[in-house]
């Protein structure tokens, strides 16, 4: 979609500057329609879904675009759930936000919502962290498991179903390395290749063979060896191996297994893993609702399941239970999947995504679905620190954005002397040109594909801006 972008120039002295051209995007995570990013200087940045305050921001409205979450510096991991959102920071600490009916913002409260981040009570030493639908799961240094939140259907792992707002250590389980949480259930992997679940499994997710719901963790996966990491979906699971093969276990009425069949009788579901069909040399999976992703050590994105939305970024609508390329997207570092959408990060550090846009967490500033991959504008936004005082504003108009390459700059009256500048995200100059006039007409068409930053100013005044090249 074609927009024209409005920036603020500041007239007045700002003698000194600095312009912080180098933010990137670093990790990603998708929940039930909002999406999270960690910038490279420790911020996140969310967007879409926001009637509990999941993006928060402080405020309670969607958005369609990236937004900054309030206050939160340091942070090197983040989770999201179905309606809140999980922050862990370099200092061990937790944070959350959102939704808060069955405490899963851990900080002692029910029923109390936060649109702005909160302090998880009485964690420290974290070091990896996973939501579920309403509950959520956490390492600490000395590799125990602690859970809080929503216990309706077991998931908490301490024999009852009583909700707990505050983190309760799982008893029994020790050199935990990895953790996982579906809608209601939960997977840790041990450090000695063992893995265990609790839970809900009616899909036979848990992989122990049955459809027990297990109220405390149970030995499970016990027939394959060298697993390395697992990921869960609404009431399926997967499991990556040393051998770089993908397995699956659980709901598969969608082809969400990846094995090439759509279960139609029974459970609809598979209680021993099967393996995904055609995958090899796979470094990372994530699980959607009803759909699955995988990452291969070639940076290629493959992507099985459920299709309702586009979530498969075929261009089709219609679900596939054999894993298939996303053909149009290369270089990815990481891919995720939320509620019916997917979110991708590219080794460029440029965020893309599709699949349903109800409430703009695909962040492109529409809520139009797209069933093929998109670049979002503006994931870590450009900032400027001046040292001296601005006495009045006035707006510069860059049309469209995105574009092809070609685009107007559009002055007020009496500018002059100014200069644009546009970088890569290395931060090279890649483009120069001295403005004349109030319209000017730029033509950068001979540029790859990709994020760029503009920079236009004078000796006095300065104002930064990303632009797409499509």
């Amino acid at each position: 979609m074609k927009t024209k972008t409005t920036i603020i120039i500041a007239i007045g002295l700002i003698a000194n500057f600095t312009l912080q051209n180098n933010l990137f995007a670093q990790k990603i995570a998708a929940g039930d329609g909002q999406s999270l990013s960690i910038c490279s200087n420790g911020t996140v940045m969310a967007w879409g879904l926001n009637g509990n305050g999941q993006l928060g921001d402080g405020t309670l409205v969607d958005k369609p675009y990236p937004v900054q979450v309030s206050g939160l510096t340091g942070i090197i991991a983040i989770a999201a759930g179905t309606e809140f959102s999980l922050a862990l920071k370099n200092d061990g600490t937790l944070w959350s936000w959102g939704i808060n009916d069955f405490g899963q913002l851990g900080n002692g409260s029910v029923a109390s919502n936060s649109s702005t981040p909160v302090q998880v009570s009485g964690l420290s030493g974290i070091t990896a962290i996973a939501c579920g639908k309403n509950h959520s799961l956490a390492i600490k240094s000395d590799s125990t498991v602690w859970v809080w939140g929503q216990n309706t259907f077991n998931q908490l792992g301490n024999g009852n179903t009583v909700s707990s707002n505050i983190p309760i250590q799982v008893n029994g389980l020790t050199s935990i390395i990895a953790v996982a949480a579906g809608e209601s259930h939960s997977l840790v992997l041990k450090n000695d290749g063992t893995a265990w679940g609790w839970g809900l499994n009616l899909g036979g997710q848990l992989a122990d063979g049955t459809t027990t719901q297990r109220a405390t963790p149970v030995q499970s996966w016990s027939s394959l060896t060298g697993i390395i990491a697992f990921s869960c979906g609404k009431n399926h699971s997967l499991a990556l191996r040393n051998d770089g093969t993908v397995w699956g276990c659980g709901l598969n009425h969608l082809g969400q297994l990846g094995n090439g069949v759509m279960n139609t009788t029974g459970c609809l579901c598979e209680v021993a893993p099967v393996q995904a069909i055609g995958l090899s040399q796979i470094t990372s999976i994530e699980a959607g609702r009803f759909y699955s992703l995988a990452r291969k050590n070639d940076s290629t994105a493959w992507i099985w399941g459920e299709n309702a939305n586009g979530q498969l970024g075929d261009s089709t609508i219609i679900s596939n239970a054999t894993p298939n390329e996303v053909s149009r997207i290369s270089g990815v570092l990481y891919v995720t999947g939320g509620r019916d959408y997917t979110v991708a990060l590219k080794s460029d550090q440029t965020v893309w995504s599709w699949g349903q846009n109800a409430n703009g967490q695909l962040g492109d500033s529409t809520t139009i679905q797209r069933i093929s991959p998109i670049l979002i504008s503006g994931v870590c936004p450009v900032t400027i620190t001046g040292t001296r005082e601005i006495q009045e504003q006035f707006n510069v108009n860059i049309n469209p954005n995105p574009n092809q390459g070609l685009f107007n700059v559009d002055l007020p009256q009496n500018s002059k002397n100014l200069k644009l500048l546009i970088f890569n995200l290395l931060g090279e100059v890649v483009y120069n040109v001295q403005l004349v006039g109030i319209s000017n007409k730029v033509n950068v068409s001979q540029l790859p594909a990709g994020l760029y930053v503009i920079k236009i100013s004078d000796e006095n005044h300065l104002i930064t801006r990303k632009f797409i090249k499509q």
